[in-house]
Parts: structure tokens; C-alpha cells; sequence
């Protein structure tokens, strides 16, 4: 920590960007209200650094020009942070990037962050991601979840909460980013009309979420792309990217395991997975065509996860997750079954329930696979398999597995052996 000229220590604070989100919606919290809310794709070599140079003899909040959403976080921070031992003081606050402005890389975040975590340093407290998150959302009114660090997390970026933490941290990830609408010019995503969702996509929402959640826990690279796509596609309703379609085929054509977009901005990426062994240089064939077309590249994103765990049986299904289900337990059998199979022909599950726990009863004895409707598939994108394997042996022993994708099985009849 450095010190100014009149003695006064100045604190430091740094936030790192990101690069769009992986799924973003409305969704449920524990209450059982719709809120708006994400999941974002971290770009931790990129970022914000902020410093705040304090000035005993004023109380006034200093920042470079256009920075406002700075200043008002400093001073709420200030006002947070300052005590009884640590009087409230007036200051400087200078801020360094190198996040693009306007393209949906949590710019202003990153330096929202950055100056509440300077302000917070100065006055040795050493804020949650709570508190950082609830001062970034009375600064900026909608805020990314880049200040929670020690996980993957549903993040309603209107009230700065954490609805949900998926996991530690996403699978392996390669994404090679782009400004998909280079055109565009800066988008202010405030100014931006709030997407008007249905009561379908909150259930198509779910099912995603449910996807995402189990891709998370099981290291799977293609199910985080498999939701990013089918995300991305729902947001054409809404902020049309004209890049989509050309992204999709490069995507396809290249070994890639979807396309994720920023919901409010014009970056966009292309999701490999690094494990595969021509990962290295579909990234690079990927690159090289994306810059062709006269794509700005923003970089080759990397995480690094824990290993995926997927039947090897299933390695033919591109671009997709796979949930596996125990369906050997009879009671579980027979309640779900008699839950979705009436005899008096009782509703249809959800898009949602196909994604939970229930699914088993979709696959019992007599009963050919089943798949989603054609208005989901084509609406979004996504298909829906229940994949069936040792169909030789008792019911009791079968394993049945859902597989989320955005292409249809490369061998359908080997699929559903």
C-alpha cells in the first residue's frame, strides 16, 4: 500500500472482466419469484486496477471524465466503510483497463469493483461478495457477478444477489472470442429495453439451469455449450446478433461445442473443449476464419476444470450433455410412473421435469424414447434424447440417460441401442 504526499495510505483494488454470459434468463429464487438473472463466462486476464488517493481536507470523490458510475460507487463506499477510527474522507480515484467499453465485457463493473475493493482496502475491511455486489448494483442498478470469485454461480444482476452457486468452477473451457457486430458501436446496457420473457422461456429457463448445474458438477465442456447456444439463440428475440448464424456454422464445421453470446452487448465466443486432441488447432483454424471475416478477435479464453465424466458410449453425440439418471429403484419407478402416465391420460410434464428427477418414469417397460416437442426444438435450438442402453437386461438394471444438444445424434441408431 502506497502513501501520499501528506502521509495518507492509499488503497488499492482490482476486478477482473468477462466475457458475455453462458445463460441468462429469468428465473426462481427461493421464494418462488421470477428474477432476472445470469451466468457469466469470467475473463480473468482481463481487468479493472483502481486506486484511491484519499485527501484528508475534503469530502469530495474525484474520478476521470465519464466515469460516473465510479464516483457514486466510492462514495457509497465511503460512506459504508467509514467508522468512528476511520473518519469519512474526500479523495482521488484513478482506474486502469483493459476491458473494451461498450461491447459486454463488464467494463463498468470491473471498475465498479475495482475502486468499492480500493475504497474498502484503505479502510481495512475487507468487504464480502455481497456487500460488494449490493454497493455495485445502488451504483450501476445492474451489476455482473464478477466480484464472486470462488465459483460459478446464478447472479441476479438487478438486485446483487447470488440465486444459486452451480459449482467451483467451470469445466475446461477454450472459447475464442470476437466482436461478433463490429459496427455496433458502444451499447449502453441500462438504455437497453429489459427482455420481455414468457411464462415458457421461465420453464425453458429451468430446464437450461438444470442442464448447466449437472455439466458443472460433471466437468462436461459440451453441456456448458450445449446451454450457451440454446441461450444465445433465445436472445435473438430480443438483441438480434447477425453474427449468430455464421458463428454456429463455424462452430459446427470446426469441432466447437457451442456459441456464447453477451446478452446485452456485441462480443460473442466460440466454446471448445482443450481436452480433445485437436482442440489446440480447431482454435486456431477458428481464429484464423473469424479474423477472415472480419471479426475482431478479444482473445482465446481458457479454464482450466475438473475432468468430465460421460459414458463413453455417448462420445457420438455432438454437442451434447448428458445427465445420468439411476432408474433400478421400483418405488421410484412406479411413483413417477403413475405421476406422468395416468390412465386417464393426465397432463404432460414440464420442459422442466424432463430435466429433473422425474425423468425415468419417461422410460419404463414398453414405452419407445421420447423427445421434445417440434415447437421447442425449433424455437430454440435444443433436443431433447432419452437414451436407453443394455436393453437386453431387466428394467431394474437399465441405466437411462437425458441428452440436452444442438445437433441432432451423428448415428441415431447407434444412440439408442
Amino acid at each position: 500500500m502506497t502513501a501520499t504526499s501528506d502521509g495518507l495510505a492509499c488503497g488499492t483494488g482490482s476486478a477482473p472482466a468477462h466475457h458475455g454470459e453462458i445463460l441468462q434468463g429469468v428465473f426462481r429464487d427461493g421464494r418462488g419469484r421470477l428474477r432476472r438473472a445470469l451466468v457469466t463466462l469470467p475473463y480473468p486476464e482481463r481487468g479493472s486496477r483502481a486506486t484511491f488517493y484519499p485527501d484528508a481536507a475534503s469530502t469530495e470523490i474525484f474520478c476521470p471524465p465519464g466515469m460516473n458510475k465510479t464516483q457514486r460507487a466510492a462514495a457509497i463506499s465511503i460512506d459504508e466503510f467509514a467508522g468512528g477510527h476511520s473518519p469519512r474522507v474526500g479523495g482521488r480515484i484513478e482506474v486502469s483497463s483493459t476491458v473494451p467499453r461498450g461491447i459486454g465485457m463488464g467494463s463498468s463493473t470491473a471498475d465498479v469493483t475495482a475502486a468499492i475493493r480500493a475504497i474498502a482496502a484503505y479502510y481495512g475491511v475487507t468487504p464480502s461478495a455481497q456487500d460488494v455486489g449490493r454497493i455495485a448494483v445502488r451504483a450501476e442498478c445492474a451489476s455482473d457477478p464478477i466480484m464472486v470469485d470462488d465459483g460459478v454461480v446464478l447472479f441476479a444482476q438487478r438486485a446483487g444477489i447470488v440465486l444459486e452457486t452451480l459449482g467451483r468452477r467451470l469445466p475446461p473451457l477454450a472459447v475464442v472470442g470476437c466482436v461478433a457486430v463490429p459496427d455496433a458501436g458502444g451499447i449502453d446496457t441500462l438504455a437497453l429495453e429489459p427482455a420481455a420473457y414468457s411464462y415458457a422461456d421461465a420453464e425453458t429457463f429451468a430446464a437450461l439451469l438444470s442442464v448447466l448445474r449437472a455439466a458443472v458438477a460433471a466437468g462436461d465442456t459440451a453441456g456448458v455449450g450445449s446451454v450457451a447456444t440454446a441461450s444465445a439463440r433465445i436472445s435473438q428475440r430480443f438483441l438480434p446478433n447477425p453474427a449468430l448464424e455464421f458463428l454456429l456454422d463455424v462452430c459446427r464445421r470446426g469441432g466447437g461445442c457451442g456459441v456464447q453470446v453477451a446478452h446485452s452487448g456485441t462480443v460473442a465466443g466460440i466454446i471448445f473443449d482443450p481436452r480433445q486432441s485437436d482442440a489446440e488447432a480447431n482454435v486456431e483454424r477458428c481464429a484464423a476464419r473469424l479474423e477472415k471475416a472480419g471479426l475482431e478477435l478479444t482473445g482465446v479464453i481458457r479454464m482450466r476444470g475438473r475432468p468430465a465424466v460421460v459414458p463413453a458410449h455417448l462420445a457420438r453425440c455432438r454437442m451434447a450433455t448428458v445427465l445420468p439418471f439411476d432408474s433400478c429403484m421400483e418405488d421410484i419407478h412406479d411413483r413417477d410412473r403413475a405421476r406422468h402416465h395416468r390412465a386417464d391420460g393426465g397432463e404432460r410434464p414440464s420442459l422442466a421435469d424432463w430435466a429433473g428427477r422425474a425423468l425415468p418414469a419417461r422410460v419404463g417397460r414398453g414405452h419407445r424414447p421420447r423427445r421434445a416437442s417440434p415447437g421447442v426444438r425449433a424455437g430454440f435450438g435444443v433436443r431433447l434424447h432419452v437414451v436407453r442402453r443394455d436393453r437386453g437386461i431387466p428394467w431394474r438394471a437399465r441405466r437411462t440417460h437425458l441428452v440436452l444438444g444442438c445437433g441432432e445424434p451423428r448415428e441415431p441408431h447407434e444412440l439408442h441401442r
